[in-house]
């Protein structure tokens, strides 16, 4: 429908697309790290991000984004993005800048496919209720099972503050599919296949 929502419909292979907005709230002068976890049945497209705030490219150099090293992805990787790091174990040490470089470490229990830092002196250079929207793309992949929600979650960390987790559902249908001989209105074929 062209309209962003909570829950898409795809078949296996299909491309879904992702939107995230996140706003740089009142008082918000720190980093700004986004958290995003996907189901296995979702493939990312690690090419397929792009930042934007009132419609104009955010340049790199003011976020990084880290995807876990272990993660199975589709596309070449942008420079823009790190893959190095076990997102559940590892330092992420550039959540700030100049001397005010900090560090954001991943607790072990978390589970992110991939997270965002949005660095200190850019949220400072936002204006107050500015909303940074992040788009990406994922594939439906064939771990999919079909009838079962493949789901994808995201928050926001900032300031010693996390945002309520945001699901989306993507879901897969099995359809069955009958075949008849020609002159059979009742019977199907038994065992028949395509």
């Amino acid at each position: 429908t062209e309209t962003w929502g909570t829950d898409d419909d795809a078949q296996i292979g299909d491309t879904v697309d992702f939107q995230i907005k996140v706003k740089d709230g009142k008082g918000t002068d720190s980093f700004i790290v986004l958290h995003d976890t996907m189901s296995t049945g979702l493939t990312l497209k690690i090419d397929s991000f792009a930042v934007k705030v009132d419609g104009e490219d955010v340049a790199a150099a003011n976020y990084k984004i880290y995807v876990d090293r272990d993660l199975t992805v589709t596309g070449t990787k942008p420079d823009s993005i790190d893959k190095s790091v076990d997102i559940s174990d590892e330092a992420i040490t550039n959540g700030g800048s100049g001397t005010s470089l900090v560090t954001y470490h991943a607790a072990s229990t978390d589970t992110d496919t991939f997270v965002i830092v949005f660095y200190d002196s850019y949220i400072q250079s936002l204006a107050e209720n500015k909303e940074i929207v992040i788009t990406y793309q994922a594939i439906l992949n064939d771990t999919a099972v079909v009838g079962t929600d493949e789901t994808n979650k995201s928050k926001t960390t900032y300031s010693n503050q996390t945002t309520t987790e945001k699901e989306v559902k993507v879901h897969t249908y099995d359809v069955d599919i009958l075949k008849y001989a020609n002159d059979a209105t009742t019977t199907p074929i038994a065992d028949a296949v395509f």
